[in-house]
């Protein structure tokens, strides 16, 4: 499920130079930084005033190779403004923040003066110890209403939230969670961010029903929706290609499937009849010779004057009255 477990070790600033050394990573021993100078570059001047390599500027796209990463064991620190930099999605499968090391305002996540409009940590769940600063980030929504203390695991540190964009200014942006979001709040816009439901959640989505006109049917588990089998005609009345009430393609018995398996054939129902019990190959329909309603080939045929076939009888049949028996090979 999902990419094979690497361990990475970093804590410092993330740069053109060292992003690709994180691609594959699943869990970071250490901490990540990112500043201004990750998307602007900037030149390395060593401890003894000495220069070291030019690191040019990063497209905030390439973040992108943190989607694997599961878990930080220190801190995350951001610190960055670019106008690609709208929103953390690179870390949307991040889960948990291990707060190991902190940073200012013993920290275990710190977003200080940023672009962000939104986080979009939809997978995190748990900051094992640490607080929580975000700090003058003049175009953030949302960060207000999330229930922080859910994911905080520590009772002694808090929340710092202040001087974000105004809570008034975003609510008549409609840069506000979706209706179908629980009270606990949301990582951004969507139905899909929601910290959890107010309904149902069906897949990654917070629907207020399990609308079957939606392809979907309440699970036995509670407030859950699941998806009707994607070989179902829209409604099911339960889970797999049995439970469908009309099929996309075809019936094969109980069970919708793509299409009739090679014995079969499509009728004009869309339900899939055995072919003749004499065909080879499959057919076309429940004639026993070869043609548009007939079988495919034949082990054993009877042939007229004009070369066409007539009837397959079985292999074990001997030829009928009037006819001999001659081997035939493919045409060409």
């Amino acid at each position: 499920d999902g990419p094979c477990p690497k361990i990475c070790q970093f804590s410092d600033t993330v740069h053109a130079g060292n992003i690709e050394d994180f691609r594959n990573c699943t869990v970071l021993e250490g901490s990540l930084t990112i500043l201004d100078s990750t998307f602007n570059g900037f030149q390395q001047i060593w401890n003894n005033f000495t220069f070291g390599p030019r690191y040019p500027a990063m497209d905030p796209d390439r973040l992108e190779v943190f989607t694997t990463l599961k878990e930080v064991t220190g801190y995350i620190n951001i610190q960055a403004h670019n106008p690609r930099f709208t929103n953390l999605k690179a870390f949307r499968n991040l889960e948990v923040i291990g707060g190991r090391h902190l940073t200012e305002y013993f920290s275990a996540l710190y977003i200080v003066k940023t672009s962000l409009e939104s986080l979009n940590l939809k997978s995190l769940y748990k900051i094992r110890s640490g607080s929580v600063a975000i700090l003058e980030n003049n175009d953030l929504c949302y960060a207000e209403n999330i229930s922080w203390q859910k994911i905080m695991k520590s009772q002694s540190h808090n929340t710092l939230l202040q001087n974000n964009k105004a809570p008034e200014i975003c609510h008549k942006e409609k840069h506000v969670c979706d209706p179908q979001c629980s009270v606990e709040g949301c990582w951004g816009p969507g139905n899909e961010l929601c910290l959890s439901c107010k309904n149902f959640m069906a897949e990654t989505e917070c629907v207020e029903s399990c609308d079957p006109v939606k392809g979907l049917y309440k699970s036995e588990e509670d407030r859950t929706c699941m998806k009707c089998d994607r070989e179902c005609k829209v409604t099911c009345t339960g889970s797999g290609p049995g439970k469908c009430v009309k099929c996309k393609h075809v019936k094969d018995g109980p069970f919708c499937v793509t299409e009739c398996p090679n014995t079969k054939y499509n009728n004009t129902f869309g339900e899939c009849q055995d072919c003749h019990r004499n065909c080879v190959g499959g057919c076309k329909g429940p004639a026993n010779n070869i043609g548009v309603m007939g079988c495919n080939s034949c082990d054993k045929a009877i042939i007229n004057k004009e070369l066409e076939v007539v009837q397959c009888p079985h292999e074990s049949e001997c030829c009928p009255e009037g006819y001999f028996y001659e081997w035939v090979g493919p045409e060409g």
